[in-house]
């Protein structure tokens, strides 16, 4: 499945940040990050993963967030994906409704971590 254009137009703002694009310094996003971003979201809505919930961000390091809000799982969980600057790292930290913080690290890019965990949060598996 390809990208909505919601999501292509948010990498072409991401693509025209400048330094200091937050006043505080900042970076401008990296190609590596984006690339690697747009390669995960193409995996994931592959699978038929609804984006309902995914809020992109970009980060001062040159990274970028994707967040799933507790509001696409019903309230209770959040996942947020953080793909680093230069691409190739990818971390992972999960939030459930319990007031516990279970995070998860990881070196490199692990797709079927990532889709277990939003099918898991999806179904409710982590209450």
């Amino acid at each position: 499945m390809e990208l909505t254009v919601e999501l292509l137009q948010r990498f072409k703002e991401m693509e025209k940040l400048e330094d200091d694009w937050d006043s505080y310094g900042s970076v401008p996003i990296t190609a590596k990050a984006i690339a690697k971003t747009k390669e995960i979201l193409a995996d994931i809505f592959e699978e038929d993963t609804e984006e309902d919930g995914l809020f992109i961000s970009p980060l001062p390091d040159g990274g970028i967030d994707m967040d799933w809000d507790q509001e696409h799982f019903d309230g209770r969980n959040s996942l947020l994906v953080h793909v680093h600057s230069d691409g190739q790292t990818v971390t992972w930290a999960l939030c459930t409704d319990a007031n516990k913080d279970e995070r998860v690290y990881t070196s490199g890019y692990y797709e079927e971590n990532i889709m277990e965990l939003l099918t898991r949060l999806s179904e409710e598996k982590y209450y």
